[in-house]
């Protein structure tokens, strides 16, 4: 698959940071400012946070649960 290059002008990276890949927020100002509206960038840029949020999240909540178990095995064991 063939990806369009970003434009050395606009300071862009087209990589979708989902994917693992770096965002760079283009410098200055942007239309999406003007119009109070968050740009194509900083959707990605959200969306890329809030997955791992999530993972952390859920990574935590297993390691919470696992260690629940442990403690009402011992405590019936006990």
């Amino acid at each position: 698959m063939i990806m369009d290059q970003p434009n050395k002008e606009d300071n862009e990276s087209m990589d979708d940071p989902a994917d693992g890949g770096a965002l760079v927020i283009s410098e200055g100002t942007m239309a999406g400012d003007q119009k109070g509206e968050l740009t194509k960038d900083e959707k990605l840029l959200l969306k890329a946070m809030s997955a791992q949020m999530q993972e952390k999240m859920k990574a935590s909540l297993d390691k919470f649960r696992h260690e629940l178990r442990q403690n009402s095995n011992k405590l019936l064991v006990e």
